[in-house]
C-alpha cells in the first residue's frame, strides 16, 4: 500500500517511540495520503494482524504523526493497528505554511479513513488533537460507515482569548485584505502563541514542522477562522457516533470552555468527557500523557467489545 517514505527508529528516549515507517498513497478523492504505521518493540512489521479495527493520529497544526510515538507506545499491545496521518494540505510555500482550503483537511481524513478501512476491513477509530480533532469533528459530523468513533484531544472549537487577542484579528484581517488588493506582499504570520516544538531536540522533521506551524499565510488563517468560528460548534450538533473528549484546563492555546460547550452540542448516545486539571494544550507532551493514553486505551477497548 503506498511507497515507503522512510523508516523511523526511536530518538528521544524521553518519547519512547515504538519503531515506525512512514509512506505516500493515494486517496480515493485523488489526493497524496502521508500516512506512517507503528509496530511493537521487539516484532515485525510482517507480523502485524492483516484484518482488524485500526486507530487513526492526527495531529494538530504544523506537527507530525512521530511526535505522538510515546502515546502509541502505551497503545500498541492492544491496538497493534496504529497509524499516523501527516497533513499534505497544509503545505510549505515562500517560507510560510499555505491551506488553501479548509474543507481539504477534512476530505484528507476521510481519504485516511477509507484507506485503513479498505485495508484491514474493520472501523477505524480517529485519535485527533487541536487543528485534528476539529478536522475529526467535521469528519464525524458526516462519518463514512467505517468510522468506529473519535477521540478528540483539546479540539480547536475556539483559539483562547489568552493567546489570541482581538488585536491580532484585527491585524490579520487587515494584513488579508491588503494582500488581495496587492497594497502589501505577502508575509508570513506569525502564531502568537509559544510553539510546543521548539522544546523538542532540533533535527530535520522539527524544524521544518516548526517553521510551518510558526507562521502561516494570512489566506491560512481566514480558512482556519471559518472552520472554527462559523462551523465548528454546528458540526458537534450533528454527531453521532461515539465520542470521548480530553480537556486540558490551562490550555492557553485553545479553550477549554468552548471545548465543554462543543461537548454539550454533541447529540451522541455514546459521548464521554474527561478533564485533565494542571494540563496544557499539547497534551502528548504534558505529564498528564499517560494518564491520557490510559482513557483512551480503555475507551478503545470498550468501543471494540461494543462492536
Amino acid at each position: 500500500m503506498g511507497t515507503r517514505r522512510d523508516t523511523f527508529q526511536p530518538r528521544f528516549s524521553r518519547m519512547g517511540s515504538p519503531p515506525s515507517y512512514a509512506f505516500t498513497t493515494t486517496g480515493l478523492s485523488g489526493r497524496p495520503l502521508n500516512l506512517r504505521q507503528w509496530w511493537p518493540e521487539g516484532s515485525q512489521l510482517e507480523n502485524l494482524p492483516e484484518k482488524g479495527a485500526a486507530v487513526l493520529l492526527v495531529p494538530g497544526l504544523g506537527a507530525q504523526s512521530q511526535w505522538g510515538g510515546g502515546m502509541v507506545r502505551r497503545l500498541i499491545d492492544d491496538n497493534p493497528l496504529i497509524y499516523g496521518l501527516d497533513t499534505a494540505a497544509l503545505t510549505e510555500t515562500e517560507g510560510r505554511g499555505h491551506l488553501e482550503n479548509r474543507k481539504d483537511l477534512v476530505t484528507e481524513l476521510r481519504d485516511a479513513v477509507a484507506c485503513l478501512a479498505q485495508k484491514h476491513g474493520g472501523p477505524v477509530y480517529v485519535v485527533s488533537i487541536s487543528l485534528g480533532a476539529i478536522t475529526a469533528v467535521h469528519l464525524a459530523a458526516d462519518p463514512p460507515e467505517s468510522l468506529g468513533g473519535v477521540v478528540l484531544m483539546a479540539p480547536a472549537f475556539r483559539p483562547s482569548r489568552a493567546s489570541f487577542s482581538p488585536r491580532f484579528y484585527f491585524e490579520t484581517l487587515t494584513r488579508f485584505v491588503a494582500e488581495r488588493l496587492s497594497l502589501r506582499p505577502p508575509k508570513p504570520q506569525a502564531m502568537p502563541y509559544e510553539d510546543a516544538a521548539a522544546l523538542l531536540p532540533q533535527d530535520d522533521w522539527t524544524r521544518g514542522a516548526t517553521a510551518c506551524l510558526s507562521s502561516l499565510s494570512t489566506h491560512s488563517f481566514i480558512q482556519l477562522g471559518r472552520m472554527l468560528f462559523l462551523e465548528g460548534f454546528a458540526k458537534a450538533r450533528k454527531i453521532q457516533v461515539p465520542v470521548l473528549m480530553m480537556v486540558p484546563s490551562e490550555d492557553t492555546v485553545c479553550s477549554p470552555e468552548a471545548m465543554r460547550k462543543g461537548f454539550r452540542k454533541i447529540p451522541a448516545a455514546d459521548k464521554t468527557l474527561v478533564e485533565f486539571p494542571q494540563t496544557r494544550h499539547n497534551m502528548i507532551f504534558e505529564p498528564s500523557m499517560p494518564q491520557a493514553a490510559q482513557t483512551i486505551r480503555e475507551w478503545l477497548a470498550l468501543q471494540k467489545a461494543k462492536g
